[in-house]
């Protein structure tokens, strides 16, 4: 159904442009038509007023007029179709300038989305402007959950179905090896994650790099207990 409309559509196209070439053809011709007889009401008047002032000498000859060359008719340019930009291109201009960093164009573009009934292009090239305002002082992790933000600002109706496959994207495995040693493996949401990561630094912060202390005395007891 679709491609029998679409070569209707053509059709009516095609004879309306060649309706417009017949027209512009006819106009042509007309003018030239014109313009003959406007050559032929000058030479008339040029011969007359030749034998008013020269009586005893003989007319002016006559001057061949002008051909009336055949119009060809040009068919109309078919209108040049409009370049699509995707919505994501300014993400990667503020790259290429130097202006944000790949890492936090990732995290805009991770944050954003993806195209849905409810989300289009024009909502999401809109919201990007204004994160690449804001971007520039942002490190990636700050960069996405203000990409993510105003996502769920934009489609506040897609908060709760992202939640739902959130939770059923969760999953955990832990057991026991032959030796003894526990294994753990977790798939979080976002909400989740963030509450493990915390725990996690508190209770390993400590261990990186070791404790420092201004007071010599007290950091060479913390280089002593390492």
């Amino acid at each position: 159904m679709a491609d029998t409309e679409t070569a209707e559509l053509r059709a009516v196209d095609a004879a309306r442009e060649a309706v417009l070439a017949a027209q512009t053809a006819a106009d042509v011709a007309a003018e030239a038509e014109q313009e003959a007889a406007r050559d032929a009401a000058r030479e008339a008047e040029r011969a007359a007023a030749w034998a008013t002032l020269h009586p005893h000498l003989p007319p002016l000859p006559i001057t061949v007029p002008r051909p009336v060359l055949p119009v060809a008719a040009v068919m109309p340019l078919p209108p040049l179709a409009p370049v699509a930009v995707p919505w994501q291109a300014p993400i990667m201009h503020a790259i290429t300038a130097g202006t944000i960093s790949p890492g936090v164009g990732d995290a805009l573009l991770r944050g954003l989305g993806t195209l849905d009934q409810a989300i289009t292009a024009e909502k999401l090239t809109t919201t990007l402007h204004v994160l690449l305002i804001e971007a520039p002082g942002m490190n990636t992790e700050q960069a996405y959950k203000r990409a993510r933000r105003l996502r769920d600002d934009l489609d506040a109706a897609g908060i709760l179905a992202r939640e739902k496959q959130a939770r059923d994207d969760t999953t955990w495995s832990l057991w026991r090896r032959a030796d003894g040693m526990v294994t753990l493996h977790a798939l979080m949401a976002p909400e989740q994650g963030e509450m493990w990561l915390a725990t996690y630094d508190a209770l390993t912060s400590p261990r990186r790099g070791g404790v420092r202390f201004v007071d010599p005395t007290r950091a060479a007891w913390a280089q002593s207990v390492k």
